[in-house]
C-alpha cells in the first residue's frame, strides 16, 4: 500500500516536471520607461549577464558577482523587448514601453503652453465681445429683445460659429498638454470652447486668476438688493378690447402707461421685452409696509372705458421685501 502511495506521488512530480513551462513560455514582465531615459530594469542578478534590446540599448553594471540590467532609452516613443541571459541562461523577455512622461503642475512648459492657450482665448473673447457690443447697444435691439436672455444666445451663437469656422479647440488643445495625447478637433470641446468665449473677458479673466497666472482683484460688488424698508411692484396686461395706452395707477395716482401687452407664449417673454408691463423689467419700488391699490384704466376704439370698473388688485398691505407681479386682462 505504501509502494503504491509513492509511485502515485512519483508519477504526480513528473507531470508537474514535464509540464512546467520554459523561460520563454513564462509570462513577459512590462515597465513603461520615458524618452532618453536611464532605468534600472534588474537588479542583484548573478553575473555573468547579457543582453540586447532592439531599440534601445541595454547596460550591463557588474560588482563583484551580482549586476544591474541598464536600459537605455530611445529618443522616439517606439516600444521595445529586452532580451538578456544569466549565466548562459534566457530569461524571460521583458516588454518595454517608452512612453513620454506625463507634465506636472511643477512643469515650466505646462505652465507657458497653458498660458499661450488662454491668452488666445482672451483676446478672442475681447474681439466677440467689442464686437457684439455695436449689436448689443443698438436701439431696435434694445427696444425688441431682452437683452438678460437674448445676449448670451447670441454671444454663444457667434462664438461657435467662430470656433468651427477656424477649428479654434482651445479645450482640446489643453486636454492635449496636460495627458501628453493627440486628441483631434471634436465637437464637445468646441462647444465648451465657445461657451468660455460667449461667457466675455471677465470669464477668461476668472481663469488666469484661478490658474495663478493674475493675481485675484477685489471682487465685484452685488448687485443692490431691496432692504426691509423696500418692495416691488410690476403690472401686466394682456389686450382684449383695450385700444392705446393703457394707464396704471397706484393708489389713485398715475404711476405709469402700456402701450403694448405682453407676450402670449411665456417662454417668449424670457427672450423679448415685455411691452405689456410697467416697467418693463425689474420693478418699481415702493415702501413697504403701507397699503396699496393698483388699477388699470383702458379705453376701446370709440374712447369708452373697456369696463364699467376697472380692473384691480388690492387695498393689500405690502410686506418688507415683497415683490409683486400683477396681470390684468383690459
Amino acid at each position: 500500500m505504501f509502494a503504491r502511495t509513492l509511485v502515485r506521488i512519483a508519477l504526480f512530480a513528473a507531470i508537474c516536471i514535464v509540464g512546467m513551462p520554459g523561460p520563454s513560455a513564462l509570462a513577459q514582465e512590462a515597465i513603461e520607461v520615458a524618452p532618453n531615459s536611464v532605468t534600472a530594469v534588474k537588479r542583484g542578478l548573478a553575473a555573468p549577464v547579457t543582453g540586447k534590446a532592439e531599440h534601445g540599448r541595454v547596460v550591463i553594471d557588474t560588482q563583484d558577482t551580482r549586476a544591474t540590467l541598464l536600459y537605455m532609452a530611445p529618443a522616439d516613443t517606439k516600444d521595445d523587448t529586452i532580451e538578456y541571459q544569466v549565466n548562459g541562461v534566457a530569461q524571460p523577455a521583458i516588454k518595454v514601453s517608452v512612453r513620454a512622461a506625463a507634465p506636472t503642475l511643477t512643469s515650466g512648459n505646462l505652465y507657458e503652453a497653458s498660458f499661450k492657450a488662454l491668452f488666445v482665448l482672451f483676446i478672442v473673447a475681447v474681439l466677440v465681445e467689442s464686437g457684439l457690443a455695436l449689436l448689443f447697444r443698438w436701439r431696435p435691439f434694445l427696444d425688441y429683445f431682452d437683452s438678460r436672455s437674448v445676449n448670451a444666445v447670441v454671444a454663444f451663437a457667434f462664438s461657435l460659429l467662430l470656433v468651427r469656422l477656424f477649428n479654434l479647440d482651445i479645450t482640446t488643445s489643453l486636454i492635449n498638454i496636460y495627458s501628453t495625447t493627440q486628441y483631434p478637433v471634436n465637437w464637445p470641446g468646441m462647444l465648451l470652447t465657445a461657451m468660455v468665449i460667449a461667457g466675455g473677458s471677465a470669464g477668461v479673466n476668472r481663469l488666469f486668476q484661478q490658474l495663478g497666472f493674475r493675481p485675484v482683484g477685489p471682487g465685484t460688488p452685488p448687485p443692490p438688493s431691496l432692504d426691509e424698508t423696500q418692495a416691488w411692484v410690476a403690472v401686466s396686461i394682456l389686450r382684449d378690447k383695450a385700444v392705446g395706452s393703457v394707464d396704471v395707477q397706484l393708489n389713485s395716482e398715475v404711476a405709469g402707461t402700456i402701450s403694448g401687452s405682453s407676450p402670449k407664449g411665456r417662454f417668449l417673454r424670457y427672450f423679448v421685452r415685455d411691452k405689456g408691463r410697467h416697467p418693463q423689467t425689474g420693478g418699481r419700488t415702493v415702501k413697504a409696509g403701507e397699503t396699496y391699490e393698483i388699477v388699470v384704466v383702458g379705453y376701446d376704439a370709440a374712447g369708452n372705458a373697456v369696463t364699467p370698473q376697472p380692473p384691480k388688485w388690492g387695498p393689500h398691505k405690502i410686506a418688507p421685501r415683497a415683490i409683486v407681479d400683477v396681470e390684468f386682462k383690459v
